[in-house]
């Protein structure tokens, strides 16, 4: 086993066993502050001209991982960072640029870029990953690009393989003012290929040593909220943004269909991602009224509550919670299913249906998808009929699946194997379909 695979298993084994912390921990307590992200993020009054991708501001900045850090904003504790770890076999940029919403309307998004200090012996240029990034939460402190510099950034174990393999690795924060748009394909898709954009202008827009343009390969990877991220960016890159030099895609434990993945969701440790996909429609789709869904007030309420909450806060809230307790009312004293709540706001079954990814829109690159087959929240024939409707429409896709495996163990094992996938079709390797 090389090291890179030794390496990756250690930090994927941490990284289950932190995100179990996270998820199963005691509730926060209500007074607990983190700290807000600084005047970076406050987005220009009026955006520059210019195609989706470009530049507004950057600068150098530093990644940093600390496990204690990391673990205490879990649960909400600001305290400051501890053993902080400076991420110093890599120089970090973070940076604005302009993107579109779901409405085709511009807006200003932020990421990082992450380069590899050592150089590239590799064939051709350095290849540059888009890392979509799995569920964080809505709260402004839960800004992914922020947390790098924070110390506590939970993906950054599962990034370093990449970067220690040599692909630069660009993270979009995706949509989060005025709120994140969970797991909307659309602006989650167009924001992974407007990151691409503008990490390939740096150098000659903003003047930053990043060593990466235009010439660079590209690949994509995503899972979970990723996997709906880099899913969507897959689909929409021969029409969005077809100059990219796209070579390949690795999504995983992807939410294809937000109405199936919601109702296997409910009731189990993942439930309040109903909540955070209802804000995400609503400040997606202004013309979708949270009203029609037959929620009760603490159904209303919930939808709210998670607004100033992250991804482990909202978990710990909404434990095990049926979305039954949130739609029962004298009309309906034991409470709607999801499906059942959906049938009753046809407006909202109807976006659901059309956002589904695979309906209409097709790959160009070599997609691998991937999935366990003991995945408790995320249903693995979403991604198999994703797949499928892909590949009926003359994609190149290969399905992986990983028998013995529920949604973390997945990922876990997933990332050597992606690792090696990725840069393959990175070099010029080619790929025979598994359709």
């Amino acid at each position: 086993m090389s090291a890179v695979r030794r390496s990756t298993r250690v930090v994927t084994a941490i990284l289950v066993l932190t995100l179990l912390t996270m998820a199963i921990g005691a509730a926060p307590p209500a007074e607990a502050a983190l700290p807000q992200p600084d005047s970076f993020y406050t987005a220009p009054a009026s955006l520059p001209s210019g195609p989706p991708g470009t530049t507004i501001k950057a600068e150098q900045n530093t990644v940093f991982f600390d496990p204690i850090n990391l673990i205490s904003s879990a649960f909400r504790l600001a305290l400051p960072p501890l053993l902080p770890i400076p991420v110093g076999f890599a120089d970090s940029y973070r940076f604005m640029h302009t993107s579109r919403n779901a409405a085709d309307q511009p807006l200003a998004l932020t990421g990082t870029l992450i380069v590899p200090k050592t150089p590239w012996t590799g064939p051709g240029e350095r290849p540059l990953l888009a890392y979509a990034v799995g569920g964080h939460g809505m709260d402004d402190t839960c800004t992914p690009s922020w947390q790098f510099m924070q110390g506590s950034q939970y993906e950054l174990p599962l990034i370093a393989p990449y970067v220690a393999a040599g692909f630069a690795v660009v993270a979009t924060d995706y949509q989060r003012y005025p709120t994140h748009t969970f797991a909307e394909p659309k602006s989650a898709g167009q924001a992974v290929l407007d990151s691409i954009r503008a990490a390939t202008r740096l150098q000659a827009e903003r003047g930053l040593p990043t060593g990466i343009d235009d010439s660079n390969p590209v690949v994509i990877a995503g899972y979970s909220e990723g996997g709906n991220a880099s899913s969507a960016a897959a689909e929409r890159q021969p029409s969005y943004a077809p100059e990219i030099n796209l070579k390949g895609v690795a999504t995983g434990g992807v939410p294809a269909d937000l109405r199936t993945t919601a109702a296997k969701a409910d009731g189990t440790l993942l439930s309040g991602v109903t909540f955070m996909a209802i804000n995400a429609l609503k400040t997606s789709y202004p013309a979708l009224n949270v009203n029609d869904i037959p929620l009760n007030s603490l159904g209303r309420y919930a939808v709210n509550d998670v607004l100033d909450e992250c991804m482990p806060e909202i978990t710990q809230t909404y434990l095990y919670k049926s979305v039954r307790l949130f739609t029962a009312s004298w009309r309906y004293p034991l409470g709607l299913s999801f499906e059942q709540a959906l049938d009753k706001a046809p407006a909202w079954k109807a976006k659901i249906e059309e956002l589904r990814i695979g309906r209409s829109l097709t790959p160009s690159a070599p997609v691998l998808v991937y999935h366990g087959n003991l995945d408790p929240w995320v249903p693995i024939e979403s991604s198999r009929r994703m797949a499928d409707e892909w590949c009926s429409r003359g994609a190149n896709v290969t399905f992986q699946t990983y028998p013995l495996a529920e949604h973390f163990l997945t990922l876990a094992e997933a990332i050597p194997h992606n690792v090696d996938w990725l840069m393959d079709r990175a070099v010029g390797e080619p790929v025979a379909s598994g359709c």
